[in-house]
């Protein structure tokens, strides 16, 4: 079938739904066998594509699930622990943390004094001796 046979034939036509003839198409039957080579070449990369883009959502829809299996369990240990902290006046803590941290800078202070008596002590006494 040579590029004459298929100038001889009128082109045909795509009809949509409503029976409208549009846009003259080429149909296999039109095609040369070089074009349809190229033609099949075309669908089996599109193929491809498409194989390629199913993985891609199926690997999404399985992160997408992980995650939300993940969002689920740390949400359970966030009420846990919101449960916990119900009973905890969170004042007075702060307020125990800053007492305790007023204790330590004094004893931070005072220690090299304490320790410089106590060592004082313990010489004067082994002098006693």
């Amino acid at each position: 079938m040579g590029t004459t046979d298929r100038l001889d034939r009128p082109p045909s036509y795509a009809i949509n739904r409503s029976g409208y003839r549009g846009i003259p198409v080429a149909m296999i039957s039109d095609l040369t066998q070089g074009e349809f080579s190229q033609l099949e070449t075309r669908v089996a990369i599109v193929e491809r594509e498409v194989e390629g883009e199913k993985l891609v959502t199926r690997h999404i829809l399985e992160q997408t699930r992980r995650n939300g299996d993940d969002l689920a369990a740390v949400l359970g240990r966030l009420d846990r622990l919101e449960r916990t902290l119900d009973g905890v006046d969170l004042k007075g803590l702060a307020q125990a943390v800053i007492s305790l941290e007023r204790k330590l800078d004094g004893l931070t202070k005072s220690l090299p004094k304490i320790v410089s008596r106590a060592v004082r002590e313990a010489i004067h006494e082994r002098g006693e001796r």
